[in-house]
């Protein structure tokens, strides 16, 4: 059986879980502001049962959405810090890009006398010939 290999981008994964917990906290805010309306009853106007109606109506929603909302982040969060834990036990194993190329350029020695910085030099073309 072949490996499977997912590539995530662990930054976007991070992005949508702060936009996820930001949807999150706004929809618990608008719950909140709902649910703070009461019912009025001690109203006595023909629109009385219609507006009390709407208002529960729209309680219900908005706890729905938030619980939604919440699921989501949660999931969401989770699977951004899954790739964060992947992407650092990979590092670990495997070291890093920086790694493997510090490995490859002190794999070439330096040209003695031709540069003062830590830097090696790849190449020296300097005696080349062109024709």
């Amino acid at each position: 059986m072949a490996g499977v290999t997912f590539n995530i981008d662990t930054e976007e994964l991070r992005s949508l879980a702060q936009t996820a917990s930001q949807l999150n906290d706004s929809l618990t805010d608008a719950e909140a502001q709902l649910n703070a309306i009461t019912v009025h009853n001690d109203w006595y106007c023909s629109e009385r049962t219609r507006i009390n109606q709407y208002t529960l109506e729209n309680r219900m929603l908005a706890t729905t959405l938030q619980s939604n909302a919440e699921a989501f982040y949660n999931a969401v969060k989770q699977s951004s810090d899954l790739a964060d834990e992947a992407e650092q036990r990979y590092i670990q194993q495997q070291g890093n890009l920086d790694d493997v190329i510090a490995t490859i350029v002190n794999a070439v020695p330096a040209i003695e006398g031709t540069s003062t910085v830590d830097t090696p030099s790849i190449a020296d073309f300097s005696n080349t010939i062109l024709y």
